[in-house]
């Protein structure tokens, strides 16, 4: 039945989740206590706990412990298939069907990579090697990409103009409350 396959779906992915996360922080050479912690931590942290009832992100989520163990391996033994297979679950990310997590999924990659590239190897190829994770995630996903751009061009939102999807906006004079929410 589907509600029993929707909530098996749904313990795998936490339960991916956890293990991930462990195999990720395992990497660091921590204890497999705390590494075990860290998985339970991610598991059941509030984005994912709050967003159940969204499984789209929650499929996105998951593979992003798993995207950075294999950049921290590409790091370490500079072999180019741990790039390769970052890259397929970077695709499975995507594939997964939420935008916005992918989106912050993606800026959290390049921030790693930033890191690895400019603090601790500063005279190696590795940003410019790891970095082909995103071209090579942009390849295998350019099945999907070319179909939405054509759907894109069929929605109505193709037609909005400015002050429609504005209409709910941040005011700007609230934007100090982002800062110090008591300000006024």
């Amino acid at each position: 039945p589907l509600s029993v396959a929707y909530n098996i779906s749904i313990l795998l992915h936490y339960s991916l989740a956890g293990i991930f996360t462990y195999i990720f922080l395992n990497r660091y050479k921590l204890d497999k206590l705390a590494s075990f912690g860290g998985g339970l931590v991610f598991m059941f942290s509030g984005v994912m706990i709050c967003h159940k009832g969204h499984a789209q992100m929650l499929y996105t989520v998951i593979w992003f412990p798993l995207i950075l163990y294999f950049l921290d391996k590409f790091r370490e033994s500079k072999r180019f298939e741990f790039i390769l297979a970052g890259s397929i679950f970077y695709a499975f990310a995507f594939f997964a069907g939420h935008p916005q997590m992918f989106f912050y999924g993606s800026m959290v990659i390049l921030l790693y990579i930033i890191y690895y590239s400019f603090i601790h190897a500063r005279r190696s190829y590795y940003f410019l090697y790891s970095a082909a994770i995103f071209i090579i995630t942009a390849l295998l996903i350019s099945i999907q990409l070319f179909p939405i751009y054509e759907l894109m061009n069929h929605s109505v939102r193709s037609s909005l103009e400015y002050g429609a999807f504005s209409f709910f906006s941040y005011p700007r004079k609230l934007i100090l409350t982002l800062i110090s929410p008591f300000i006024y």
